[in-house]
């Protein structure tokens, strides 16, 4: 939800990025990253909590740098780098959920250590943070929901609406006739293209001399 309402722009955004914000504060122990534990915790209930999930490292690392898109706040960053040590050991029992002699990770951390079993949607989100790790760049920038952004700024333009392309036909010094000659001109070309692929596919196979 919050990388949505960040990508939304505008008020959303600052909603969506005060949500992930509050939840690092929350699930920041001990200077590493403690996830929230299967079954959620209350304001009063004390970390670390058990057992803790690879979904949660994952989605925070995917909310950390989308909000980097947005904010030069250095916590992002922080916790971006938090969620994927979680995967690497930096975590309340100090064991690395990645397995670099298989590629996956373990299914998640309890009390008394780790979930040995490695099923295939762990392996996606531990491979795709600890990939993160030998080197990150932001995702691009969202289209904007709201606004039609400017591209020199790195946002998406929004598609034209019906009254604009009204106008840019009207503008265009083109008569007419011209432009159905340009679009029979375009078909003609498409279409020999077409009938040569089709001829070469068709062609038979000359033999091969002894």
């Amino acid at each position: 939800m919050a990388e949505t309402l960040i990508a939304a722009g505008g008020d959303a955004c600052s909603d969506g990025l005060r949500m992930p914000g509050w939840l690092l504060e929350r699930e920041t122990y001990d200077g590493h990253l403690s996830c929230m534990p299967v079954g959620h915790a209350g304001p009063l209930d004390a970390a670390p909590g058990f057992d803790q999930q690879p979904i949660e490292a994952a989605a925070m690392a995917d909310a950390c740098a989308r909000a980097m898109t947005v904010s030069t706040d250095p916590r992002w960053e922080r916790g971006l780098a938090s969620a994927i040590d979680w995967f690497l050991g930096a975590n309340d029992r100090g064991l690395p959920l990645h397995d670099p002699s298989t590629g996956g990770g373990c299914d998640g951390l309890t009390a008394s250590g780790r979930n040995e079993n490695q099923a295939a949607s762990r392996r996606s989100r531990c491979c795709r943070c600890c990939s993160t790790r030998s080197g990150w760049s932001p995702p691009p920038r969202p289209r904007s929901l709201a606004t039609d952004r400017d591209p020199a700024a790195g946002w998406a333009r929004a598609p034209p609406s019906t009254n604009e392309r009204r106008s840019r036909w009207r503008a265009d010094p083109r008569t007419k006739e011209d432009r159905r000659k340009e679009g029979r001109t375009l078909k003609e070309k498409r279409a020999a293209k077409k009938a040569k692929r089709t001829a070469e596919t068709n062609s038979p196979i000359p033999p091969v001399g002894r």
